[in-house]
């Protein structure tokens, strides 16, 4: 990418991002509104998708507008955070992400973000040259990752993790200060809840570099919480380091899923007569996350399988767990072979994405698959890999029968 003016900068992220195809003109948006963040950044680096995320400031009440905009346009709104006014827009395949500006102009909004390269800002005005007042124009021109302070990575602990995925994702290396702050501030990660943690470790697993990212993550004290072995006293790889009864049963009460000490030691044997134990006996690492992934989608597939959707419903929620709907009249005809009529029960929707995921997620699998191998992987980034890959391996009904790869020998063990 070669040094651009703000203005030849915008120029060419206008035509990259082509506004025309966006489910609303940027006209719909009120005054003082700009694309932000992720969209602006990929545009410039010619890396955009066919339906981008976009992220949008608006001088107030974003939760009230996209409510607004959701209704007119018949689309669904999600609130994301309330105390900070931030909800989500979805319409058919495109994702719309409207934050209320923070600080006093939009220039003060993007001075509180994470990394230089993030932000990037381009009004929603004809004309309007790209803002950058952190210099992240340049950054991009580097190929380089620069955090904008310690005081915004501290402001959420998660954007630490985000450093290593970026660069791995993008091909860009880590500044020698921003890497010398996430690795001096690593152990404030645990501070994050464990589901967005999650779902950072899941975009890294996944991205073309996850495995180069995941041991940067890990050299610089990211994972540490999570890689230990969990034998006390057992070193050595995580396929080595076996988990035992006790630790099961420890493990599932810790995640929500209490169990008696029977029934831990029923799933316990269950599991390893589906694999091969580890060393000492115990589950090695990869039987113990398939099992806890497994565990989990049949306990949130059991919770609610009353709960229906409606047709038009089901795009808006695959785009929700990440997943790219077919256009519409191919996924009303997947809904009528399915034998469904207008409104689709959990179970049933459960299978709907349990299909589209095995069809959409082979790479992320075996990227995955591989980072695990290595021992570089975290327990949670596999479990999270394997519940939204694996979702609905556990119907809990005769209704929605089991779809496992062939040889999956632990999940027809447990679903015999």
């Amino acid at each position: 990418m070669h040094a651009l003016s703000a203005t030849q900068a915008a120029e060419q992220a206008w035509r990259a991002l082509q506004p025309e195809r966006w489910p609303l003109a940027p006209g719909c948006f009120p005054p003082g509104s700009a694309l932000v963040g992720g969209a602006v950044r990929d545009a410039l680096l010619q890396r955009l998708g066919p339906y981008p995320d976009l992220d949008l400031v608006v001088p107030q009440g974003a939760i009230k507008l996209c409510q607004r905009l959701a209704k007119k346009h018949r689309g669904t709104s999600v609130v994301l955070d309330s105390e900070r006014d931030m909800a989500r827009l979805v319409l058919g395949p495109w994702s719309l992400d409207l934050a209320a500006q923070e600080g006093a102009d939009l220039t003060s909004d993007l001075q509180r973000r994470d990394y230089s390269i993030n932000a990037l800002a381009l009004p929603l005005i004809p004309g309007a040259g790209l803002l950058d007042p952190t210099g992240g124009l340049s950054d991009l021109t580097k190929r380089q990752l620069r955090a904008l302070s310690e005081a915004n990575l501290l402001a959420d602990p998660l954007r630490l993790l985000r450093g290593p995925r970026l660069a791995a994702e993008l091909n860009f290396t880590l500044e020698s200060h921003t890497a010398a702050l996430i690795g001096r501030h690593g152990s404030a990660l645990p501070q994050v809840a464990a589901e967005r943690v999650l779902a950072e470790l899941e975009k890294l697993a996944s991205c073309p570099g996850g495995d180069g990212g995941l041991q940067q993550a890990s050299d610089l004290g990211l994972l540490q919480t999570w890689q230990r072995p969990l034998t006390a006293g057992k070193q050595g790889p995580l396929e080595v380091a076996g988990v035992s009864a006790e630790e099961l049963h420890e493990a599932l009460i810790r995640l929500g899923m209490g169990t008696s000490k029977e029934q831990s030691a029923t799933v316990f044997k269950v599991a390893l007569e589906a694999g091969t134990p580890s060393e000492d006996g115990g589950l090695t690492m990869t039987l113990f996350t398939n099992l806890i992934a497994d565990l989990r989608a049949f306990k949130a597939c059991d919770s609610n399988r009353d709960q229906m959707l409606a047709r038009d419903e089901v795009a808006p929620a695959l785009m929700m767990l990440g997943l790219t709907p077919p256009e519409p009249k191919a996924l009303d005809t997947v809904l009528t072979n399915a034998g469904l009529g207008a409104n689709v029960n959990m179970p049933s929707f459960v299978k709907i994405v349990k299909s589209f995921a095995d069809n959409q997620s082979m790479r992320k699998q075996k990227a995955a698959r591989e980072l695990m191998a290595t021992g570089a992987g975290s327990v949670l980034a596999e479990a999270e890999e394997r519940q939204r890959t694996r979702l609905g391996s556990f119907g809990g009904s005769d209704e929605v029968q089991p779809i496992t790869h062939e040889g999956d020998s632990f999940s027809k063990k447990l679903t015999a």
